[in-house]
């Protein structure tokens, strides 16, 4: 960061492979580097929000509690804003309408427990299961949409036994996040952020509808959700925090 003091938006990202990331980590060492990180920031880039990229960061988020998260309100990441992204492709592709149409999102942890949003999905206004009902288009609307979510779900382990990692899908997201802080958008998004009494979750991170803007996360949204759904999200805080240990002191 001493190189770009003038930098606005730097984007760290975790850099682990996912095979290393499941297989163990030392959590003091990246707590540690990441304080250093936002130490930096204060130091050489005052005015430089940090947008945090990787599975990773979500699963120590409470690690930089006081020097990141608490210092100013931001987006941790691309999170589940990519698996937004690929659930609309699915979705599109299955219907055959433009993906600027359909509207939908992912929720949680960015991982098996993830939450798809069905009951707010709609295509053009249309909820999705009348719109399956329009064009006939789903048969047993229940197993399409379960397609659906493991097809989106399973997504990053088809492109890693096929490549090796994950990167250009999780720089759009990025890309895709920046745009709305840098250009003041207002956009919502499902970012992670520190949750504390909203949805009934309290201090973890997860991923969840929110307005980005020039001061990143303006506001989270309590939008309704099914009680279906309402469970999934808090079981999926719960996986998160299952995933996350203390670092060392």
């Amino acid at each position: 960061m001493t190189a770009f003091p003038e930098s606005g938006r730097p984007v760290p990202t975790s850099a682990i492979a996912r095979s290393e990331l499941f297989a163990g980590f030392d959590s003091a060492e990246l707590a540690a580097a990441l304080g250093a990180l936002s130490a930096s920031r204060r130091r050489y880039a005052k005015g430089a929000w940090i947008l945090r990229a990787g599975s990773i960061t979500e699963r120590m988020g409470f690690v930089e509690e006081g020097s990141v998260i608490i210092e100013r309100i931001e987006p941790d990441g691309r999170r589940t804003t990519l698996d937004t992204a690929r659930l609309k492709d699915e979705i599109s592709r299955h219907f055959h309408v433009d993906a600027r149409n359909v509207h939908t999102m992912i929720v949680g942890e960015h991982g098996d427990s993830e939450v798809p949003l069905w009951s707010i999905t709609n295509i053009a206004g249309v909820p999705l299961v009348n719109f399956c009902e329009a064009v006939g288009g789903c048969g047993d609307h229940a197993a399409a949409m379960n397609d659906f979510y493991v097809s989106v779900r399973d997504s990053a382990y088809r492109i890693i036994e096929r490549k090796g990692a994950t990167y250009y899908g999780v720089a759009m997201a990025v890309a895709r996040i920046a745009t709305c802080i840098v250009n003041d958008e207002h956009s919502v998004l499902p970012v992670s952020v520190a949750l504390h009494g909203q949805y009934g979750i309290e201090g973890v991170n997860l991923s969840v509808p929110s307005v980005l803007g020039a001061h990143g996360v303006e506001r989270i949204l309590e939008i309704p959700l099914s009680g279906k759904e309402l469970d999934a999200l808090r079981k999926s805080a719960d996986t998160l925090r299952s995933l996350t240990a203390a670092p060392a002191p």
